[in-house]
């Protein structure tokens, strides 16, 4: 987990782009990455990684349920 140090807005994209230069800082080569997020937010989440990473870097999403959702509600 890398911070982004940002609040409010633009949160996902932010981390996103944080994780990026940290990878570039390290001299880490990238050629795809997993991200975990809930499910709710599974397609935009990709979409701002693809964004921040660019194409030829792969993006796959894990979608795990929110534990404080009850879907019965």
């Amino acid at each position: 987990m890398v911070p982004s140090h940002v609040n409010g807005r633009e949160r996902t994209y932010s981390s996103a782009i944080a994780l990026r230069d940290w990878f570039r800082e390290h001299n880490t080569p990238v050629d795809n990455i997993n991200v975990l997020t809930e499910g709710a937010h599974a397609r935009r989440t990709r979409l701002l990684y693809q964004k921040a990473f660019g194409r030829n870097v792969t993006v796959g999403i894990i979608a795990v349920s929110n534990p404080d959702y009850d879907p019965k509600q």
